[in-house]
C-alpha cells in the first residue's frame, strides 16, 4: 500500500498550496481535482510538470460531476467523459467519481438510472486507458445510487469491465448508516483505490472547534469530516483487511487544506503501516 493525500475536494485550491502542504507532511502522491489542474493560466499538462519537478505525482484526477443528479444530467457525462480523455493523454491512470443524489425515492430505480448513464463513460474510460473509479457517496438520500455497499457492488458486477473500479471510502460508508465493513470481501476485487479519513457526529460543541472541517448536515445524524483515526468510523480494521487482501495500490487521506489535521492523519496511517 501506498501513501497519497487527496485534495479531490478543493478545485479552487491553488497548486502551490497543495505543493506546500505535500512538502509539510512529506507525502508526494497526490489526487487532485480536475480544476485544479487550469490555474493561473496554467495548461493542465504544465500543472502536471509542474508538480512533477517539485517531485510530485498526480495520481488520480478527482471529478465532482454527479451523472445520476437531476439537473443536467447530460453535461455531467460529457465532462466526465472529457476528463478521461485529458487523463489519458496526462498519463493519469484513475478517475475518482461520484454517482450524485437524486430525488428519486426508490433507490432501485436511482440505480437503474445511474447504470444507463454509466455505460458510455466505461467506453470512453477504455478507449483512453484510464480506470473510472466509482466512489461510495456520503449522502443519506434514497436517490443516492452508491451509497450502500451492496448498490457499488451491484454497479461492479454489471459491467464486469476492468475499466470500472471501486473507490473504496469506509468513513463515507459509515457516515451514510451503511456497514463499510460487511461486503468487504464480495467488493475487494473491484477495489483500485482507498480513502482512509475518519467521521464523527457533527455536534454544536464539534463544530464551534473545527468550523474549517468539511460536514454534512443530516437531519437524523449530521456528520463531520475527522482526521484518520479520530473517529468513529473503523479506520483500522478496514486498513487491516485491506492489508490482508493484498491490497497494493493507494490509500489517500482527506478531506483537508489545513497543515495540523492533515498532519495528524497522515501520521496516524503511517502508524498502520502505510508506506510513503
Amino acid at each position: 500500500m501506498r501513501l497519497g493525500v487527496s485534495f479531490g475536494g478543493f478545485p479552487e485550491t491553488p497548486v502551490e498550496r497543495i505543493a506546500e502542504l505535500l512538502a509539510a507532511v512529506g507525502v508526494t502522491k497526490t489526487e487532485v481535482a480536475v480544476g485544479a489542474l487550469s490555474q493561473a493560466g496554467r495548461r493542465p499538462q504544465q500543472t502536471v510538470e509542474w508538480l512533477r519537478a517539485r517531485g510530485l505525482e498526480v495520481i488520480c484526477l478527482s471529478t465532482q460531476y454527479r451523472l445520476n443528479a437531476d439537473r443536467a444530467p447530460e453535461q455531467a457525462q460529457q465532462a466526465l467523459i472529457a476528463a478521461l480523455r485529458l487523463a489519458g493523454e496526462l498519463g493519469i491512470g484513475l478517475v475518482n467519481s461520484y454517482s450524485g443524489a437524486s430525488e428519486i425515492e426508490d433507490p432501485e430505480r436511482a440505480v437503474r438510472r445511474y447504470l444507463e448513464r454509466l455505460e458510455p463513460c466505461v467506453s470512453a474510460a477504455e478507449k483512453a486507458g484510464v480506470r473510472l473509479l466509482i466512489e461510495n457517496q456520503i449522502d443519506v438520500a434514497a436517490g443516492n445510487a452508491s451509497r450502500r455497499a451492496a448498490d457499488v457492488l451491484r454497479l461492479m458486477r454489471h459491467f464486469e469491465s476492468p475499466w470500472l473500479r471501486h473507490t473504496y471510502d469506509p468513513a463515507n460508508y459509515y457516515g451514510a448508516g451503511d456497514d463499510p465493513l460487511a461486503l468487504f470481501d464480495a467488493l475487494r476485487p473491484y477495489m483500485a483505490h482507498a480513502h482512509l479519513k475518519d467521521v464523527a457526529l457533527a455536534t454544536p460543541q464539534m463544530l464551534a472547534a473545527h468550523p474549517d472541517y468539511k460536514h454534512w448536515p443530516f437531519p437524523v445524524r449530521p456528520m463531520m469530516a475527522v482526521p484518520a483515526g479520530e473517529g468513529e468510523a473503523p479506520v483500522a480494521e478496514a486498513y487491516r483487511l485491506l492489508a490482508e487482501s493484498g491490497y497494493e495500490g493507494y490509500v489517500c487521506t482527506e478531506p483537508f487544506i489545513e497543515e495540523e489535521p492533515l498532519r495528524r492523519a497522515v501520521t496516524y496511517l503511517r502508524g498502520l503501516g502505510v508506506a510513503g
